[in-house]
């Protein structure tokens, strides 16, 4: 009987699933993640531009665009 409880227990860790971040949009991969910062965001796209990791930064009211440096 504790087997089938642990099992009954158990069984909504295999069968939970995440949405994940990644969607194709236009025959690209897209990548969209939120972040909660301190910073301001004049702060985070500044980090983002000194990283050297991203290209072609841009911004909108609260969405921060670019491409990734590959």
């Amino acid at each position: 009987m504790k087997k089938i409880l642990y099992l009954f227990l158990l069984s909504p860790l295999f069968l939970y699933s995440q949405i994940e971040n990644f969607s194709i949009v236009n025959n690209q991969i897209l990548w969209q993640k939120v972040y909660e910062s301190k910073l301001t965001k004049s702060e985070v796209i500044h980090l983002l531009k000194s990283s050297n990791k991203f290209s072609e930064l841009s911004d909108n009211e609260n969405t921060i665009y670019g491409a990734t440096q590959i």
